[in-house]
C-alpha cells in the first residue's frame, strides 16, 4: 500500500480550508466572525443544523450523528472515494505533487505493473479462445445461459483450453518468463519435478478485476459434472480474495448513481442481474462477505444489500456475513439482506421472474437478521434462561466497536427481550378474551379454486401475484388437493418468465396435472362468462382481471391468517406452546396484517 509522509498530509490539509471543501456539498453559515461554520449534516436527516466546521482546527463534527473528520475524511465519505483517490483529488486541487516512493517501493510497483500486464494479456488470450473451434462448446454454454455478445464482451468472458501447456506457450512467445507466470498465479509447480502446468484447463473463464478495471485474477467454471465446479486463482501480490469483489469495476458508476449495491453469491448471478438491467451487482470471491469487502463497498454506498443463494449454505453465509459486519459498523453505514423467494439463486429468479420482481423483494435490516439469529435457539421458560439470553445479547453486541452504534443496538435488543418476557402476560390475557372462532374450510377451498381458474385463464397477469401468494400459503393439510393444485400452478408460473394460457396447459399436461381443469371447471365457466362482454380495449379488461385476482388473493390471505390465529387461540392454555416467545410477536403481526388487508380497496 502506498504510504504518505506525515509532513505531506499536514501540508495538504493546511492548503485547503475545510469550509471550502464542505461548502460544495453543504450550505454553510458563518457563526459571527469566528472561523466556525454551521449547516445541516449531509450524513443524516435533520431539520436543525448541528453540523459544525472549524477552519482553524481543520475538522468538522456533527453533534447529531457523531460523524467527524478532516478534508480527506469528508471526500472519502461524501464522494465514496478510497483514501488514495481522496489524496489524489485534493493534491491536484492544492497544486501539490504527490511525493514518489523509495527506490525499493518503486521496484515493487514496477514488478506489480508487469504482473498486471501479464494478466491483461492472459484475459485477451482466454477471450480470443472463446471464438476458436475448441472454444465453441464454451461459447454455446454461455449462450444457453442467456448471455449475448454484449454481455460476453462487457465481462470479457473466455475459455481456457484443455492443453496444460497452451497458456505457457502463448506467454513465452510474448517474452513472459515462467517465474512471472507463477507470481501471477497462472501456472502451478509440479509435485514430482515435472514441467509446470497451467492452473486453468477446459473451463469457461471469468476475469476478476480491481476497482480500476485491471485484471487481478480469474475464476474458472467447469462445463460438465466435474469438481471443483468453480476454481479461483490463488492469492498473489495483486490479488487477495477477501478484499476484492467480482464485477466491481463494471458496477462502480451505477452504485454511485443509484446509491445501492446488490451482493450475490456467484459470477453468473452478477452477470444475470446486469443483463436484466440491474447494473450495480457484485459478488464476494468466497461463500461469505468479509469486513474489507463491506468497507470497500461503503466507499460507494452506505447500505449495500446481500442476496445469497436460497439454500442452507446461503443461509449460513448470510449469518456469517452479518456477524462479520459487527466490528466495522458505524453511524449511517450498514448492510441489508434479502432472499429470492421461490428460486434457488438470483440467476434463476431473474430468468423466471424478471427485474421488477427482484427489485421488489423485501430487504431486512441487519438488526432483524441478528435478532432472529439469537432467538432461533433459545427458550424463555425460567429466569436462568432469560439471564443467559441477555448475556448472549451483550456478548454478541460487544463486537461492535463504535460505542454510539453499540448503545443503540443494546437498547433496542433489550427492549425486544422485555417484550418477549413480559409480552406473554399480555398474550395470555388477549387470547383469553377471544373465543376460538371456527374458520370455514369451505371458504378457503372456494377462494383457492377461483385463484386456480384465474391462473389458468390469465397466467400472464397471475404471475404478478406469485410472490404475494407465497407469503400467505395455507397449510396443505387444511385444503388437501385444491391447495396442492394451486401450489403446482404457482410453481410453474414462478419458473417461467413469460407464459401464455396454452403454454401453461402444456406444462400441466407434461406434469400429468391436466385434471386440474376438471376440478375447477365451474369457476372457469363463471370467470369466462364474466369477461366475455366487450371492453373498450385490452387494457381495461386486464385492469378488471387484476382487480378481481387481487380481491380473491386478499380473501385467501385473510382466510390463511384466520386459520393461523385460530390455531394459536386453540392452544392458549398450553404452557409449552406459550413459552415459545416468537408466538406473541407472530400473533400481534397477524392481527395487524389482517386489519391492513381488511381495509384494502379494490
Amino acid at each position: 500500500m502506498v504510504k504518505y509522509s506525515a509532513s505531506f498530509l499536514e501540508e495538504l490539509r493546511s492548503r485547503i480550508p475545510v469550509s471550502a471543501v464542505i461548502s460544495r456539498k453543504v450550505k454553510l453559515q458563518r457563526k459571527g466572525s469566528s472561523p466556525q461554520w454551521l449547516g445541516l449534516c449531509p450524513f443524516h436527516k435533520e431539520k436543525t443544523p448541528s453540523f459544525t466546521v472549524n477552519d482553524d482546527k481543520g475538522f468538522y463534527h456533527c453533534f447529531g450523528c457523531g460523524t467527524s473528520g478532516d478534508i480527506i475524511d469528508f471526500e472519502m465519505q461524501i464522494n465514496r472515494l478510497s483514501f488514495i483517490e481522496a489524496i489524489e483529488k485534493l493534491a491536484k486541487e492544492a497544486g501539490m505533487v504527490i511525493p514518489k516512493s523509495s527506490p525499493k517501493e518503486v521496484e515493487i510497483e514496477k514488478q506489480r505493473a508487469n504482473i498486471y500486464q501479464v494478466m491483461s494479456m492472459t484475459a485477451d488470450y482466454f477471450h480470443d479462445n472463446l471464438y476458436t473451434e475448441e472454444g465453441s462448446e464454451a461459447l454455446e454454454y454461455l449462450k444457453k445461459r442467456g448471455l449475448n455478445e454484449e454481455i460476453i464482451a462487457k465481462f470479457k468472458l473466455g475459455f481456457a483450453p484443455k492443453d496444460p501447456n497452451s497458456l505457457t506457450k502463448y506467454l513465452k512467445v510474448h517474452d513472459v518468463e515462467e517465474d512471472m507466470m507463477l507470481r501471477a498465479g497462472l501456472i502451478k509447480k509440479s509435485d514430482n519435478n515435472q514441467a509446470n502446468y497451467t492452473y486453468f484447463r477446459d473451463r469457461v473463464m471469468f476475469p476478476i478485476t480491481d476497482a480500476k478495471g485491471r485484471v487481478i485474477a480469474f475464476g474458472g467454471r467447469i462445463m460438465g459434472d466435474g469438481q471443483p465446479k468453480y476454481l479461483n486463482s490463488p492469492e498473489t501480490e495483486i490479488f487477495n480474495k477477501g478484499e476484492n469483489l467480482y464485477g466491481l469495476s463494471q458496477a462502480i458508476s451505477s452504485i454511485r448513481e443509484f446509491d445501492t449495491a446488490i451482493l450475490v453469491e456467484g459470477y453468473m448471478d452478477v452477470i444475470s442481474l446486469v443483463k436484466a438491467g440491474i447494473p450495480y451487482a457484485v459478488a464476494p470471491l468466497g461463500t461469505a462477505l468479509t469486513e474489507k469487502q463491506v468497507m470497500k463497498l461503503w466507499h460507494y454506498t452506505s447500505e449495500p444489500a446481500v442476496c445469497f443463494d436460497n439454500d442452507t449454505a446461503g443461509a449460513n453465509a448470510m449469518i456469517k456475513s452479518a456477524l462479520r459486519t459487527l466490528p466495522i459498523l458505524k453511524a449511517g453505514y450498514s448492510v441489508k439482506f434479502t432472499n429470492v423467494v421461490g428460486a434457488k439463486d438470483p440467476d434463476e429468479f431473474i430468468v423466471a421472474r424478471g427485474k421488477e420482481a427482484f427489485l421488489e423483494l423485501d430487504k431486512k435490516n441487519l438488526d432483524e437478521i441478528l435478532w432472529n439469529y439469537l432467538v432461533s435457539n433459545y427458550r424463555f421458560e425460567t429466569p436462568e434462561h432469560k439471564a443467559k439470553f441477555e448475556m448472549e445479547i451483550e456478548a454478541l453486541l460487544n463486537n461492535i466497536k463504535d460505542e454510539k452504534v453499540k448503545g443503540y443496538y443494546l437498547g433496542d435488543f433489550k427492549r425486544r427481550l422485555k417484550e418477549r418476557i413480559y409480552g406473554k402476560r399480555l398474550y395470555k390475557k388477549d387470547l383469553s378474551n377471544n373465543s376460538v372462532s371456527k374458520v370455514s374450510i369451505k371458504s378457503g377451498v372456494n377462494e383457492a379454486k377461483s385463484l386456480i381458474a384465474y391462473c389458468l385463464l390469465f397466467p400472464e397477469i397471475a404471475k404478478n401475484f406469485v410472490e404475494d401468494y407465497y407469503n400467505y400459503q395455507v397449510l396443505k393439510i387444511e385444503l388437501d388437493e385444491i391447495n396442492n393444485y394451486l401450489n403446482k400452478v404457482m410453481d410453474i408460473l414462478t419458473l417461467k418468465k413469460d407464459i401464455s394460457e396454452s403454454e401453461l396447459k402444456e406444462e400441466l399436461e407434461k406434469s400429468n396435472l391436466n385434471h386440474i381443469y376438471t376440478a375447477v371447471s365451474s369457476e372457469i365457466e363463471i370467470i369466462t362468462r364474466k369477461f366475455k362482454r366487450k371492453f373498450k380495449d385490452e387494457s381495461e379488461k386486464q385492469k378488471l382481471v387484476k382487480q378481481d385476482f387481487g380481491l380473491r388473493l386478499t380473501n385467501y390471505k385473510i382466510f390463511a391468517i384466520n386459520k393461523e390465529i385460530s390455531m394459536i387461540k386453540s392452544q392458549a392454555n398450553n404452557e409449552d406452546f406459550l413459552n415459545d416467545g416468537t408466538l406473541w410477536e407472530r400473533y400481534v403481526f397477524l392481527k395487524s396484517e389482517k386489519e391492513k388487508l381488511e381495509n384494502l380497496n379494490f
